[in-house]
């Protein structure tokens, strides 16, 4: 014999009496629950309603159950993450990103570089040049302008030049043919009983001390020497205050010269004119600009994988 039960959902289902005090599943919502004998005095479901509000027996949509004490709670959703960091990580994660952003970091740190080198160089030089004698750079000094034109001097015969070399050229000591790096000739004034001006290597003065050192640009052999040689006079820029002599260099030139004092000395950078303090600070700008956005990107980059 079978009883007719009802569904939470509102399912009606014909179960044998032997499966009361059961669990049975609703084919309707699929729920588990005791099948227990209906109340006499409980109607079923349409019962003294009128026949237009008799529902249709047909599944109805399963209602949401309350929740049981024995189940778990969800754990709250985390609110939803920015896009930026992620979006960000992968923009600089690829390796071109990172070579580009270190490629604009050393362009733009040798721009300031050269751009300070500059604007301190304006600082003591004018975009004219004062025309000397090497006699009188050395009893005076430059004064306010370390842009000059010397005249009234001689090169002296002992001569340091630089060349770049290879590991084996350096062990076997044949540098011959190659190019010249730097040229750095002592300079010494001309005086009325010297009777003719003689060239480098040709002179038979041997100072013992050295005041005027010269460093003639687009020189790379002997060839290129002789325009030294037949110059009577020289444009360049002192450049003391951003060039020091190196330390191999004075000690080649003090085995010729023993009494000289290289602080004192003055630095002629033959060819180089001053450039203007707006335009090299221009330049020291825009490469600390270049430097700070390089370095900002590659920080922000750092930061953004470790969000993401």
């Amino acid at each position: 014999m079978s009883l007719i039960i009802y569904c939470d959902c509102g399912r009606k289902l014909n179960v044998e009496k032997r499966h009361l005090g059961k669990k049975v599943r609703c084919p309707g919502c699929n729920t588990l629950f005791v099948a227990a004998p209906p109340d006499e005095d409980e109607p079923e479901p349409g019962e003294g309603l009128a026949p237009d509000r008799i529902e249709e027996d047909r599944p109805r949509k399963p209602r949401r159950r309350a929740r049981r004490e024995d189940e778990e709670a969800e754990p709250p959703r985390p609110p939803p993450r920015s896009n930026f960091w992620p979006l960000l990580a992968l923009a600089l994660a690829n390796r071109g990103s990172v070579s580009g952003l270190l490629l604009l970091g050393i362009v733009s740190f040798a721009l300031a570089f050269y751009g300070a080198k500059d604007f301190q160089l304006s600082e003591t030089a004018s975009a004219t040049p004062q025309t000397l004698s090497v006699a009188h750079l050395i009893r005076n000094g430059p004064g306010d302008n370390g842009h000059v034109i010397l005249t009234d001097f001689v090169p002296t015969d002992n001569y340091v030049v630089s060349v770049r070399v290879t590991s084996s050229e350096k062990l076997t000591g044949n540098t011959k043919g190659k190019p010249w790096e730097n040229v750095y000739i002592p300079l010494v004034p001309r005086t009325p009983d010297m009777g003719f001006r003689p060239g480098v290597g040709q002179s038979d003065l041997r100072p013992t001390a050295i005041h005027v050192l010269l460093c003639p640009s687009r020189v790379r052999n002997e060839q290129d020497l002789a325009r030294i040689q037949n110059a009577n006079r020289v444009q360049g820029t002192i450049v003391n205050s951003i060039r020091s002599l190196e330390p191999k260099v004075q000690e080649l030139l003090r085995q010729s010269y023993p009494g000289t004092d290289f602080d004192r000395c003055y630095i002629v950078q033959e060819g180089r004119a001053p450039a203007s303090s707006t335009g090299s600070g221009a330049i020291l700008f825009v490469g600390g600009v270049g430097v700070a956005l390089a370095a900002g990107l590659l920080f922000l980059g750092l930061v953004a994988r470790m969000l993401s």
